[in-house]
């Protein structure tokens, strides 16, 4: 079926992709000078992530191969379905490079987001918070009981 080999090789190259862009930014990360152990993930993360993702791409890099192989999980969707699915995945990937590009040297090796460890500064300020704090263009949002801060370093530094 050349509609279904066609269909692999743009899998098979998307894939490639969100391959490359994550091993570049996981390889930033553990070259950094902050690691954080696996362990800190949780137990249930460490028993159950790995091994599914192992089982995950073993069965992809299958049918990738040869589809026959794989024919007992096969489901028949219609060719538009599974072209859907591909350009999700290339979707999936631009999403994958900003998010990694915008995190910068603040992620880890073990997916885990840090924080710079220099304390810019120290404030108190008024109320009890009603919510998490948000980040957005470079500033962090805070929200109180009666009001909201916008806290951002200034321009001129």
């Amino acid at each position: 079926m050349p509609d279904d080999d066609t269909l692999r090789w743009w899998l098979l190259g998307s894939l490639l992709v969100v391959i490359a862009i994550t091993a570049y930014h996981r390889i930033r990360a553990y070259r950094s000078d902050h690691h954080l152990d696996r362990r800190q993930e949780g137990l249930f993360i460490l028993l159950t992530l790995r091994p599914t993702a192992l089982v995950f791409f073993v069965g992809l890099s299958l049918y990738l191969s040869n589809p026959a192989r794989m024919a007992w999980s096969a489901v028949p969707l219609p060719l538009w379905v599974r072209w859907t699915g591909v350009a999700m995945v290339g979707a999936t990937s631009a999403l994958l490079l900003w998010t990694l590009h915008s995190l910068g040297p603040n992620l880890t090796d073990t997916g885990h987001v840090t924080v710079d460890r220099a304390q810019a500064g120290e404030s108190q300020l008024d109320g009890g918070f009603m919510a998490s704090p948000a980040v957005s263009d470079h500033a962090l949002i805070l929200r109180s009981k009666t009001h909201l801060y916008r806290i951002e370093q200034s321009k001129g530094k």
